[in-house]
């Protein structure tokens, strides 16, 4: 995957700066001004986003699971490894979050 050589670290730190970058953005947002519609399509494109990272949080546990790093750290499982260097209390990998948005959908369309 990296045959230059190159560490994946750039590639993560760009990635988490651009997520950082987009949530505060999100965050900076002024919601008064949006329309109805647009109010819509931010909900359903925030929901579409949030039911995404358990695949990425679920692939990167799995990963320290793997290389054993819960061990390394002295925690228990690999979630709690991860709250341990996060400070996030979960206990486990959380679910994927129900569909919520369906009922937008639907009001949209009315």
């Amino acid at each position: 995957m990296f045959e230059s050589g190159e560490s994946p670290r750039p590639a993560v730190e760009v990635a988490l700066g651009q997520l950082t970058a987009a949530i505060d953005t999100l965050t900076e947002l002024d919601l008064t001004r949006l329309d109805r519609d647009e109010l819509l399509a931010l909900l359903r494109g925030l929901e579409t986003q949030r039911r995404r990272l358990p695949v990425v949080d679920h692939a990167l546990v799995a990963e320290l699971d793997q290389r054993g790093v819960a061990g390394e750290l002295a925690a228990v499982t690999p979630s709690r490894c991860c709250g341990m260097c996060c400070g996030c209390p979960r206990a486990r990998p959380r679910p994927a979050i129900p569909p919520r948005w369906i009922w937008v959908r639907g009001a949209a369309d009315r």
